[in-house]
């Protein structure tokens, strides 16, 4: 028979009742099923279980040791993952809640209020109004020491630590904090109507940098402080305070890139990585490619997934996996983890390693890894989660996401191509 807890060495600390407060987020575990119809339960970087099959609601990762869970009647609790799971004591009859980081975690009560307790349950601050206007919500988390806050009139800003307005709510998506820069997105629409300025700022809200119409944002800041453009004359990356870095003509997209290489798109649609210095190092031939962990790639080709290094070299591959989903993109939001990659053969996921090994003894009809494509959802005081902008907005900035893909035929990339050359044409 199976035993519903398993103990494992990163909650060593946690059973004796501390509860991280590093500034970084760390995911800890992942929702999972085993069966169909069994309640949720929660899987370990390793693949082992913890706490299988003990929650009926809905469950969040866990994150720094906390988690959140959505009763059938829709009242949200947080609870600490110990070996014996148990609700944070005023933390247990809200609408929403967000993600622990900081040592601090934003909720919705239940009167609608956004506030921000600490992880012992203890409210430091409520937020109930903004410079004069009610709020709407907020984001899950805090990043760089400021909290995302949204009014009634679908604009953000920002609160500290202390719940001091450090941001004026004059922008039209949430943002996150690299390195004390965002990227932001005016709330005020141009003449046009249909677009926005988009800017870097500082956690004074001083604007550092601006992009121009012939100067466009593609993606969200690093943790590097870096940001990918485009531009009629190509491709590049540029910092807060404006410094450049063009790359070379073949570059024809930017999907994602760290502090030394970038994932680039050809001309024919493939996908390679080239240094910032504009070097090749790896020829544009793979479907999809996404950042793995220390230095390893997630590539596809037209068969299957493989785990490459930086020179092409086949590290590992996933068995003929329909789809694989790398974890490395957490790092792209500034969450740490030990997770690898997830892969789902038919109806059912398993857990490898950060160096392509299948790890446990489990198969998942269910895993919860809805954060990896969509991000970690905001808050809104009517209790729903609502995506990174508010339902306002009429256009939003573009967060990079993994391929996460099945394995696309090299056909179907050629005619979805020439589809939208021929579209080009009408």
């Amino acid at each position: 028979m199976r035993m519903g807890f398993f103990l494992y060495p990163v909650l060593l600390c946690l059973f004796a009742g501390c509860v991280d407060t590093s500034r970084s987020p760390v995911l800890d575990y992942v929702p999972e099923k085993v069966l169909t119809d069994q309640a949720w339960g929660m899987v370990g970087a390793d693949g082992g279980l913890w706490a299988d099959g003990k929650y009926d609601g809905m469950v969040s990762p866990v994150i720094n040791g906390l988690f959140s869970m959505s009763d059938p009647d829709g009242k949200v609790s947080v609870w600490r993952a110990t070996r014996r799971p148990a609700i944070v004591g005023g933390l247990d009859d809200l609408r929403c809640a967000g993600i622990y980081a900081e040592g601090l975690i934003p909720v919705v009560d239940s009167c609608g209020r956004v506030a921000v307790a600490d992880g012992f349950g203890r409210v430091k601050f409520v937020i109930s109004d903004f410079a004069g206007e009610k709020v709407a919500g907020c984001g899950a988390r805090f990043s760089d020491g400021v909290l995302p806050v949204r009014t009634e009139s679908g604009l953000w800003g920002g609160v500290d630590r202390e719940g001091n307005r450090v941001i004026d709510a004059v922008y039209g998506s949430e943002f996150i904090f690299f390195n004390g820069h965002a990227v932001v997105m005016d709330g005020n629409p141009t003449l046009t109507g249909d677009s926005r300025q988009i800017s870097i700022i500082d956690k004074s809200g001083r604007e550092t940098f601006r992009f121009s119409p012939s100067l466009w944002p593609e993606g969200q800041m690093s943790p590097s402080g870096w940001i990918a453009y485009g531009s009629p004359g190509g491709y590049g990356l540029v910092n807060a305070a404006g410094r450049r870095r063009a790359l070379p003509a073949f570059v024809r997209g930017i999907h994602d890139f760290d502090d030394t290489s970038i994932i680039y798109i050809d001309e024919g649609g493939y996908r390679g990585l080239v240094s910032t210095d504009g070097n090749i190092m790896l020829a544009p031939r793979y479907n999809s490619l996404d950042f793995g962990a220390r230095g390893l790639l997630l590539a596809s080709n037209s068969q299957r997934y493989l785990l490459i290094d930086r020179s092409g070299r086949i590290v590992s591959d996933f068995d003929h996996a329909d789809e694989v989903v790398s974890f490395g993109i957490l790092s792209r939001n500034g969450v740490k983890s030990s997770f690898g990659y997830a892969a789902r053969f038919g109806t059912l996921w398993t857990i490898y390693d950060i160096s392509g090994t299948r790890v446990g003894n489990y198969e998942f009809s269910w895993l919860d890894i809805a954060f990896l494509t969509d991000g970690f959802p905001s808050l809104s005081v009517d209790g729903i989660l609502s995506a990174y902008d508010s339902p306002e907005s009429s256009m939003e900035l573009e967060f990079f996401i993994p391929d996460s893909v099945q394995v696309i035929p090299d056909y179907v990339i050629r005619g979805v191509l020439e589809s939208e050359v021929a579209d080009s044409l009408i």
